[in-house]
């Protein structure tokens, strides 16, 4: 029910938008709206987790939110699609900003090739498809059962054209593994 006011709302919005001659600002704040809509609806389709990003410091606090046999939602950008092992996998950026931290998170996620098809066939005949893939933002809902964290991690600050600082330091990304149930695209960032 919630959904379909959502909906009503901003059909009416978009209305009322186009009568009314708004400014590009009016169609950007549409455009959120549209997507937190969106975002709102598969995660109520697929009762899945929303909202467990918060105060997350250490591996076991991600396990305890992610690992608990039930869909997690995360919204980010696809990076790759492979094979391992015989399986098709998608590996995601998720865009989440820490208050504190900075944590990043990568999803390693098994995937249908019905899901692999509608990611690929985004592209098609795009030209730019290797550098425009990185502004298409995707709403993912996916079972997690592992969770990681790399010991360190590589830095490079460049000095000159051909001499760079390497700086080898503690890893703040998470990486999680699972299935992927659903992905969705939902517009630019």
């Amino acid at each position: 029910m919630r959904s379909l006011i959502l909906l009503i709302v901003i059909v009416v919005l978009a209305g009322c938008g186009q009568e009314n001659g708004r400014s590009d600002g009016y169609s950007e704040a549409l455009q959120r709206l549209t997507r937190g809509t969106q975002i709102s609806i598969i995660a109520e389709k697929y009762q899945a987790t929303t909202g467990w990003e918060q105060d997350l410091v250490y591996t076991f606090q991600v396990q305890e939110r992610l690992i608990t046999g039930k869909p997690t939602l995360f919204t980010g950008v696809v990076d790759d699609v492979f094979l391992r092992n015989g399986k098709t996998f998608i590996r995601v950026f998720v865009n989440i900003t820490f208050s504190e931290l900075g944590g990043r998170f990568v999803l390693e996620l098994e995937c249908s090739r019905s899901i692999v098809d509608t990611i690929i066939t985004r592209h098609l005949g795009d030209a730019d498809a290797w550098y425009s893939r990185f502004s298409d933002e995707y709403v993912v809902v996916a079972n997690i059962q592992e969770v990681s964290k790399p010991v360190i991690a590589f830095s490079a600050s460049p000095f000159s054209e051909y001499d760079a600082e390497i700086v080898v330091e503690t890893s703040d990304v998470f990486i999680a593994e699972g299935t992927c149930i659903d992905i969705e695209y939902i517009g630019t960032d």
